[in-house]
């Protein structure tokens, strides 16, 4: 027998807490979170007993699961129980199935706890609820197994693009001639946005490094582009703050911000793909060369000039840049159906979880 409950009579959402610079310890021997994981660690913490920590601001309705000591920032909630009434684990399950995420509001997306509070789940007996979860951390123990082995997949592809842009840039480099990044392109830095400028609409979507791989959380402008800070189609972009790497742009015309630069280059010296594949293979070496500014690690434009770059003729650089093409694309491939194969575990572990608790309504 069970009965529907909303979610704020059976627990309580609190808001987590900034904590300060001097709290964070690299080794620390708790974990600090945020909205989508652990952030840093410290010596303090915010709550001793196991609890879900759900994503407040940013990562918004995303839940983790923590049985140790935590902190949790001020972007997050942690639920807090009854114990009499409401075994964690069975909750956690039932939050998964509310697709907290879809609530989200906002041009950075947040959650309001009343919202979570208004929605219902069917709630059986403390005994029942532990059996459920028996069941369904049987089962999906099983599924987890088959995405590690995707993601071992995945990192083993990862080793197999570093491993083919080193032998295709190491190897042959110092027989080829030496160039500055200065003398075969230029760095053409985007534009600096005041937040008013940035709109949740608008004629134009703004590209930043928060959103430079992902191509989600689109901020966007009524500014015209004449003063020429925009990508298009085909436009090779850097990100030279936080999300360090280049990019390939695909798709319309959009603003890109002050922290992106768009490189322009001298196509009778060097190929626009073997540049791309370059700054891929030097993307540790620029990272680990960055400093840190007022808020983030960054590379300076003047020292990304300077770096050296071998090049051998154009004609060799376009068939070395064939060559990866073809190469990539396969890997690409490959790594697209390892993606489609964990995106059908987790849809096999949401319709098992779905048929198991609403099988409580029908009991």
């Amino acid at each position: 027998m069970s009965n529907t409950v909303k979610v704020g009579d059976i627990c309580k959402l609190n808001y987590g807490k900034a904590l300060d610079r001097k709290d964070r310890l690299e080794n620390g021997v708790v974990s600090v979170y945020g909205a989508n994981g652990i952030k840093t660690h410290t010596d303090k913490f915010l709550h001793d007993k196991p609890s879900i920590i759900i994503g407040r601001k940013g990562s918004a309705g995303e839940l983790k699961k923590v049985a140790e000591p935590f902190w949790a920032l001020d972007v997050t909630y942690f639920v807090t129980i009854d114990e009499s009434i409401v075994d964690l684990d069975f909750l956690f399950y039932s939050l998964i199935t509310l697709n907290l995420p879809s609530m989200a509001r906002g041009v950075k997306p947040g959650i309001n706890r009343n919202d979570v509070y208004d929605k219902s789940i069917n709630l059986p007996s403390l005994s029942q609820q532990q059996r459920i979860v028996a069941k369904l951390d049987a089962t999906f123990a099983e599924i987890d197994k088959a995405v590690e082995k995707a993601q071992a997949k995945e990192f083993e592809i990862q080793k197999l693009k570093a491993s083919l842009l080193s032998s295709s840039f190491s190897e042959n480099g110092k027989i080829w001639k030496k160039f500055k990044l200065a003398d075969v392109c230029t760095l053409r830095n985007g534009r600096a946005y005041k937040k008013p400028e940035l709109l949740a609409e608008g004629k134009y979507r703004v590209l930043r490094v928060g959103n430079f791989f992902t191509n989600k959380n689109w901020y966007y402008s009524d500014l015209e582009l004449d003063d020429k800070k925009y990508c298009d189609k085909g436009d090779l972009l850097y990100a030279w703050s936080a999300s360090f790497g280049p990019r390939l742009w695909e798709a319309e015309k959009v603003i890109y911000h002050y922290h992106i630069w768009r490189v322009d280059i001298n196509d009778e010296i060097i190929d626009k793909r073997f540049l791309f594949y370059w700054f891929e293979f030097d993307k540790e070496s620029i990272k680990s060369a960055s400093g840190t500014g007022t808020t983030m690690m960054h590379v300076s434009k003047s020292s990304m000039e300077k770096r050296e770059i071998y090049l051998p003729p154009l004609t060799e650089q376009q068939h070395i840049v064939a060559k990866l093409d073809t190469i990539f694309n396969e890997l690409a491939d490959a790594n697209e159906a390892i993606e489609q194969s964990k995106v059908n575990y987790h849809a096999l572990k949401s319709a098992i979880l779905a048929q198991e608790l609403q099988s409580i309504e029908a009991a």
